[in-house]
C-alpha cells in the first residue's frame, strides 16, 4: 500500500439461520514516517546578527524548532518561525545554543535532529602605543634645525 493513502475493508459474518448478515468497516491509513535534519553545527559572530537554519522541509507532517538549553534566554522569540525550517534565529546574547528540529506526523513516532549554534563576540583589538622616539639631534645637524 502506497504512503499516505487509505483502504478499507469489510468484514462480513454470514446470516445464521433466524440472524442477519453484519459487516464492519475498518480503514486503514498509512502514514509517511517523519525524517528530520538539519545544516548541523555552526559558529556565527554575534555582529552577524542571525542564523538562517537549514531544517528539512517535511514531505508529511510539521516540524517545529526548540531550543534544548545552552544559552541561558530560552525563548522561542529568537525565532522567526518555528514551523520553517529554514527560520532565522537571532539571539538575544552571545553563547551556545543547543536547537532541535522536530517532524510529527502522527501517528508515527516524531523524528528529530540536534544542532549547536555558537555565537561569538568579536574581541576587540588591543591598541598599543608606540613607543616614544627621543627627540635627539646630532651636533652635525643642529645647524640645520
Amino acid at each position: 500500500m502506497a504512503v499516505n493513502t487509505s483502504v478499507t475493508v469489510r468484514y462480513t459474518i454470514a446470516a445464521n439461520g433466524a440472524c442477519p448478515a453484519t459487516f464492519e468497516d475498518v480503514t486503514f491509513t498509512v502514514n509517511a514516517e517523519p525524517v528530520a535534519t538539519t545544516g548541523g553545527d555552526a559558529t556565527v559572530c554575534i555582529t552577524a546578527g542571525s542564523y538562517v537554519l537549514t531544517g528539512n522541509t517535511p514531505s508529511a507532517g510539521t516540524g517545529t524548532w526548540s531550543i534544548l538549553g545552552g544559552s541561558v534566554n530560552m525563548s522561542l522569540s529568537q525565532f522567526s518561525s518555528v514551523n520553517d525550517p529554514s527560520a532565522t534565529f537571532t539571539p538575544i546574547t552571545t553563547g551556545i545554543y543547543f536547537l532541535r528540529w522536530t517532524v510529527s506526523n502522527p501517528p508515527c513516532t516524531d523524528k528529530f535532529s540536534n544542532m549547536t549554534l555558537t555565537f561569538t563576540q568579536i574581541s576587540a583589538p588591543r591598541l598599543r602605543p608606540r613607543p616614544r622616539q627621543p627627540r635627539y639631534v646630532s651636533a652635525a645637524l643642529r645647524h640645520l634645525v
